[in-house]
């Protein structure tokens, strides 16, 4: 089964005669051993990393990737005491023949103490003021919630609107604290309210002016909810209870019930980052606005599948029926007239006007496990500092072992308590890569629909696509381009899995910055490869998310290293949680997973994980949270971890003989968030059809047509490209359709409708017309794919 799919040839290693793979099929090379997480915990001595260093190696461990949790006594992360453990780790690696990679700072996902604030992650946070006019005013403008110890005014813009009297909003009053009711409407993730300590009974009660339909509610916070409706303010009835699960979102159907008053009883220690309650229209314009800014996912991490979450932010924005958008043309900027301290002077027309403040503020959030700041993704600057302080000093600790011994810089996912919606330079940014200034349309990233609802959405659009670009290239390219020049390279799961929330990535985008694109498979008992059942990754069944969860990211690794020429794919292998980590694992329960990860396209390993845990310790020691006990504490070290081992580097080292067999390429679309959902064979292609995703940087840079097949410069080819259900595509990609088209290559997928963002619209739609009426003029209704197509055809 192994063999399958494979087309023997040119490996990672260069060619290979089929006596050289019998011999290695036997004895695997040492570059495609497993390596391990190799965590410090406790009080440790270079002793007890030199022996576990030699049990390592003795039973076939290719390398360690050495990940400081800040849980090691007396060495804290890059004190002298540590650097001195991390010196003699380079050079026992280098005698026993052990490879070894270095995590970037203390945990996860990168920063640490040397990140100054100005270089720390940003958020966009706003305000709104509505002024009475005419009148010569002078005041200060509302404050932004969420404010950080640095704060800066983007732009202040203020529209003419009605007065309000006609259709009122619904006002919303708290038990307790109420300064801190506006963290809770803001949708944004970084803000909330919680009820004093005093509050015995903590509410949130919402008055609609007038009898109003509530059907749906969204409710960032876990714990219990209980929801009441009243007539006269005085006497309530309850309507439902619901249960946040885990610390997750509420998102969901309630009762259909008309009151005026509705009270939302919250848990004593309840902390609600967001809030909406109506009908499910009135509820669903404010969670898609909060998901299309970048501020928040309302649907949350684990109560949803990744795909669901992707969706939501790309469903069409919508407008109320009683919604007057304001018009740019009637927009006047303010911002020149607003002093450093909030206060605006202004000679207001006449007329009711709200003015809109946009300001940029840093979030604060610090590295998990570490005492610095997650550093701004989104700024090259940022990623020096971080470089220049938290790697650049091992350097000169592993001296001439660097590119030798010590190969890897690493990063793990994106695990932070944050949404980094900004960056100082933005605005310059999108300039340069939209092609047109995005201050007219800023107020939409204060929540307001401005001019229309396509409008609003195609900027909001262009934001996301912004950001993505900015963090492939300004965070994990310019990581790249530091170490290379040093030597060293690059390995992270930088497509994520991400939380809390959904960030604004490209997935492949940020993986084909890596020189090893990594995934991550757990060790779980209901984990499995989705053959014919759409992927259900992160959805609640019992007993949890922990027990049915699955693997969500190995098959966008495997299509980053394929589509952007990687031949090493890796995952951190064999994480895990509740009732099975730690402990409760033997060889028989990872073999499994294993061999899925494997069908999925992985072909290098690193076992989480693998603590060096001193003798003071006692036995079996201590182990990491999160992940398996691999090391020689564990009972079955001396008679599994041989034959384990050796399996899955036999196992590795075939799978990077020659290249992948996919015939087909799904085009993933230009949206963001754009990432591969887990492994799924679509029945009507059949079984051992596979297939891999290419994103639109791929699609432009690296695909070309030959014979019919298209082809990539590393000799990947497939036989159809397939577009998304809903294909909304740039010009540029448009173009390059019909001339693979042109050029004999097979599209199958529906007539792109229109363009992601403004740039050149309404123009752009026109010329997109010409180009995809001619290509789609031919219809053929038939959904499946077979090879009797032919050559040179669209078909949908």
């Amino acid at each position: 089964m192994l063999m399958a799919g494979l087309t023997l040839g040119t490996g990672v290693g260069g060619a290979s005669t089929a006596n050289d793979l019998a011999a290695e099929f036997v004895t695997p090379p040492d570059e495609a051993k497993p390596w391990v997480n190799m965590f410090w915990i406790g009080r440790i001595t270079t002793n007890d990393i030199t022996q576990h260093m030699e049990e390592l190696r003795a039973k076939g461990v290719g390398g360690a990737m050495l990940i400081d949790l800040n849980a090691t006594a007396d060495a804290s992360y890059m004190s002298g005491n540590w650097r001195e453990l991390f010196r003699h780790s380079v050079r026992e690696a280098d005698r026993l023949g052990l490879k070894i990679g270095v995590n970037t700072c203390p945990g996860w996902p990168c920063g640490g103490p040397w990140i100054t604030p100005e270089n720390g992650a940003w958020m966009m946070v706003n305000s709104e003021t509505i002024i009475q006019g005419p009148q010569k005013f002078s005041g200060k403008l509302a404050e932004p919630k969420g404010k950080g110890t640095l704060y800066a005014d983007v732009a202040v813009q203020a529209f003419p609107i009605s007065d309000g009297t006609d259709n009122p909003k619904s006002v919303v009053t708290v038990s307790s604290n109420p300064d801190d009711l506006q963290n809770m409407l803001d949708g944004n993730f970084n803000t909330l309210w919680k009820p004093a300590t005093t509050d015995e009974k903590p509410w949130i009660l919402v008055d609609f002016g007038k009898a109003h339909g509530v059907d749906w509610l969204w409710m960032d916070m876990g714990g219990q909810v209980v929801i009441e409706a009243s007539d006269d303010g005085v006497a309530f009835k309850p309507v439902t209870t619901v249960v946040g699960a885990g610390g997750n979102t509420i998102y969901l159907a309630i009762p259909a019930t008309t009151a005026r008053w509705f009270r939302i009883g919250v848990p004593k220690d309840a902390t609600v980052r967001d809030l909406a309650l109506g009908s499910k229209a009135e509820v669903e314009r404010v969670a898609r606005m909060a998901a299309k800014r970048g501020t928040t996912n309302p649907l949350g991490v684990t109560t949803t599948r990744q795909i669901d979450q992707v969706n939501l932010v790309r469903e069409d924005l919508v407008a109320l029926p009683d919604e007057r958008p304001p018009a740019l043309r009637d927009r006047i900027d303010l911002t020149g007239r607003v002093a450093a301290d909030g206060t605006l002077t202004w000679d207001v027309p006449a007329g009711t006007w709200k003015v809109v403040r946009i300001g940029r503020t840093t979030t604060g959030v610090k590295v998990a496990f570490g005492n610095g700041l997650v550093p701004d993704y989104l700024n090259p600057a940022a990623m020096d500092q971080h470089y220049e302080k938290g790697i650049k000093p091992l350097l000169g600790d592993a001296g001439a072992l660097v590119g030798k011994t010590w190969q890897y810089s690493i990063e793990d996912n994106f695990e932070a308590d944050l949404m980094y919606s900004w960056t100082p330079k933005l605005l310059d940014e999108f300039k340069t890569r939209r092609g047109y200034d995005p201050v007219p349309y800023l107020a939409a990233l204060a929540g307001e629909i401005v001019d229309s609802v396509g409008i609003t959405d195609r900027f909001l659009a262009d934001v996301r696509r912004t950001i993505a670009d900015c963090a492939a290239d300004r965070h994990y390219g310019r990581w790249a381009e530091l170490a290379h020049a040093d030597g060293l390279k690059v390995r992270a799961e930088a497509g994520g899995q991400h939380h809390p929330r959904l960030f604004f990535n490209d997935g492949l985008m940020n993986q084909g910055r890596m020189d090893v694109p990594v995934g991550e498979f757990w060790e779980i008992e209901l984990w499995k490869e989705n053959q014919f059942a759409p992927a259900d990754h992160h959805t609640i069944t019992t007993p949890g998310w922990m027990d049915a969860a699955q693997n969500v990211n190995a098959k966008q690794a495997a299509s980053a290293g394929h589509l952007y020429g990687k031949p090493l794919v890796a995952s951190e292998a064999f994480t895990s949680g509740g009732r099975r980590a730690r402990w409760g694992t033997a060889p028989v329960d990872l073999l499994q997973h294993a061999n899925t990860a494997f069908c999925e396209g992985i072909n290098a390993l690193s076992i989480h994980g693998s603590a060096t845990s001193g003798p003071e310790n006692g036995l079996p020691g201590k182990s990491v949270f999160g992940g398996i006990h691999f090391s020689h504490n564990q009972t079955w070290w001396n008679q599994g971890a041989e034959p384990l081992l050796r399996y899955l580097a036999r196992c590795c080292h075939m799978l990077r003989q020659g290249l992948f067999v996919a015939d087909v390429l799904y085009y993933s679309g230009d949206e963001v968030p754009n990432f591969v959902p887990p492994k799924y064979i679509d029945p009507s292609r059949g079984f051992g059809y596979d297939y891999d995703v290419c994103n639109t940087e791929v699609l432009l840079t690296r695909l070309s047509v030959k014979d019919g097949w298209m082809v990539l410069p590393d000799g990947m080819s497939y036989w159809v490209l397939v577009l998304p259900d809903r294909p909304v595509m740039p010009l540029s990609v448009a173009r390059k359709l019909r001339e693979l088209v042109a050029a004999g290559a097979t599209v199958i997928g529906p007539k792109p409708q229109r363009t992601p963002g403004l740039t050149g619209y309404p123009e752009s739609e026109k010329a997109l017309g010409k180009i995809t009426d001619k290509m789609w003029g031919t219809k053929t209704n038939s959904p499946a794919m077979q090879r009797s197509y032919g050559k040179g055809r669209v078909i949908c």
